[in-house]
C-alpha cells in the first residue's frame, strides 16, 4: 500500500517551474555597454546570464557595466559570472565596473572579500562618467576596437 502511495507520488510530481529571468543589453554611449540582469542570480539563472555577459563583452569597445539594481539574491554561481565577465574584459583591456548594488549584493561581495576586487559605481551615470574620464591611451583602444569590428563586417567578402 505504501508503495503505491510513493508510485502515484512519483508519476505526479512535476519539475518545478523556475521563474523566468531577463537580462537587458543596452548602449548608453558609443562603445560602452551596459547589463541589466533581474531577479535571482543562481544556479537557474546563471547560464542565460553567463551567454549575455559573453556577447555583451564581445559587443562593448570602450566599456562594460553590469547594472545589478533589479538583483534580488546573488549565490557562488552568480558570483562566479560576474568574476567570469571581469576576466573577460581584462582580457581585452575592457574597463569593467558593477552598479548600483542592492544591500543584499552589497551583502556577498563583502562576505566574499570581493568588493576591493570590482570596480564599483554609484550609479550607471557614475560609471559612465569614470570609463569617458579614462586617460587617452584607454580611448584610443576604444576607437581601434571600434574599427577592427567594423574591419570584420566589412572584409567578409
Amino acid at each position: 500500500m505504501l508503495t503505491d502511495a510513493w508510485r502515484r507520488a512519483a508519476r505526479n510530481r512535476r519539475e518545478p517551474r523556475w521563474p523566468q529571468r531577463q537580462v537587458a543589453i543596452e548602449s548608453v554611449q558609443r562603445g560602452i555597454t551596459v547589463v541589466r540582469p533581474q531577479g535571482a542570480l543562481d544556479m537557474h539563472s546563471v547560464p542565460a546570464f553567463h551567454q549575455t555577459l559573453a556577447a555583451a563583452v564581445q559587443r562593448a569597445a570602450c566599456g562594460l557595466i553590469v547594472a545589478l539594481a533589479d538583483v534580488t539574491y546573488v549565490d557562488s554561481a552568480g558570483l562566479a559570472a560576474l568574476i567570469e565577465g571581469l576576466r573577460w574584459s581584462r582580457g581585452q583591456a575592457l574597463p569593467y565596473l558593477l552598479t548600483p548594488l542592492t544591500p543584499a549584493v552589497q551583502r556577498v561581495l563583502e562576505l566574499a572579500r570581493l568588493e576591493q576586487v570590482f570596480p564599483i559605481a554609484a550609479s550607471v551615470e557614475d560609471a559612465v562618467a569614470q570609463i569617458t574620464q579614462m586617460p587617452a591611451q584607454c580611448e584610443r583602444s576604444c576607437y581601434q576596437r571600434q574599427w577592427s569590428s567594423m574591419e570584420l563586417y566589412t572584409n567578409k567578402g
